[in-house]
């Protein structure tokens, strides 16, 4: 149940940090809690956008909201706190933008941007059926419902793709110097803006590659297929794909004589830690292994008494070491 006191004070701007930290933990309890702040944060935009709409009769809107509310019960007036008269205003400016929407003779398609904190994975449903599972950190921006020859959205991050099939509308993901082209098929992006590394992994259908400077050359992939695209040089080059790609949404990691220099940077990413080594030898040690929904201190420890290893924390990172002998 969502707190609509704790709700309108972030959505005015007055929020404390404990209260927004509050709020973060009640978004990472539950997908169904981001949809529910998204629908809660499209409606107050909605509202606070609604005075360029002059065909709109306000005062017809509020005798229909009024009309609407049965049994009529008359209670005696008391004073609201400004908290609660803050929460109040969020529920009502959502009934008056979900009316004004609805009485707009012509309803008008306004951008709609998605975005993901650091501390949230979010689920999108696109207008034409398209899923997309959004990691940490990511943002993925659109105009909705799509309305061009061509799907078009922009994006950065990590996020897995499954895209409705039209073999007449493309769907097209702009990441900077990179497009991707694809019309029905499923795949893994990774493309973070302070990285300087983007990964692409196929896991169904045919998916194209093409360099803005160089829109002519075409990198096909096909299911089983990736590429790996070094921002600073613009090398761009098909590879097999990531087996682990997906493990940041899976939770499902395999490692087959992987060197674990491979191993740490995958649970880097899966688990978002920091993690490095004191001597450069141990990256060069291989690992198989399956882990399923495992957690991050299980697997630090099976990697630990495999190769004989010890780790301590420095602000935040953890450093594995070999142990010492007697240890």
């Amino acid at each position: 149940m969502i707190n609509y006191e704790l709700a309108a004070r972030i959505l005015s701007g007055e929020a404390t940090a404990d209260e927004r930290s509050q709020h973060i933990h009640w978004l990472n309890e539950s997908a169904a809690n981001v949809q529910l702040w998204e629908e809660l944060r499209m409606a107050w935009q909605l509202g606070t956008d609604a005075t360029r709409y002059q065909e709109v009769d306000v005062q017809q809107g509020w005798q229909k909201v009024r009309d609407a509310i049965e049994p009529k019960v008359i209670v005696a007036p008391r004073l609201f706190r400004p908290v609660q008269f803050a929460a109040a205003s969020v529920i009502l400016l959502m009934m008056v933008a979900a009316l004004i929407w609805l009485m707009m003779p012509e309803r008008i398609l306004l951008p709609e941007s998605f975005a993901v904190s650091s501390d949230v994975q979010q689920e999108v449903v696109l207008s034409d059926g398209t899923v997309v599972f959004l990691n940490h950190g990511t943002n993925l921006m659109c105009v909705q419902p799509f309305t061009s020859d061509e799907r078009l959205v922009q994006f950065s991050g990590e996020a897995f793709f499954d895209v409705k099939g039209a073999d007449n509308w493309p769907f097209v993901i702009d990441m900077g110097d990179l497009t991707v082209h694809v019309r029905g098929t499923s795949f893994n992006i990774r493309s973070y803006n302070e990285a300087g590394v983007a990964y692409i992994d196929v896991s169904s259908g045919l998916v194209e590659i093409r360099q803005k400077h160089n829109a002519q050359e075409v990198l096909q992939l096909e299911a089983g297929m990736g590429a790996v695209y070094h921002k600073s040089s613009g090398l761009l080059t098909g590879v097999k794909a990531n087996p682990n790609a997906l493990a940041w949404k899976t939770r499902d990691i395999k490692f087959y004589n992987t060197p674990l220099s491979e191993v740490l940077e995958t649970l880097e990413r899966v688990y978002d830690v920091e993690l490095s080594v004191n001597d450069t030898t141990i990256l060069n040690e291989r690992l198989g292994a399956h882990f399923s929904q495992n957690t991050f201190t299980y697997i630090l420890n099976v990697v630990c008494m495999t190769f004989d290893l010890t780790y301590t924390e420095d602000n935040g990172a953890l450093i594995l070491a070999r142990k010492k002998k007697g240890e």
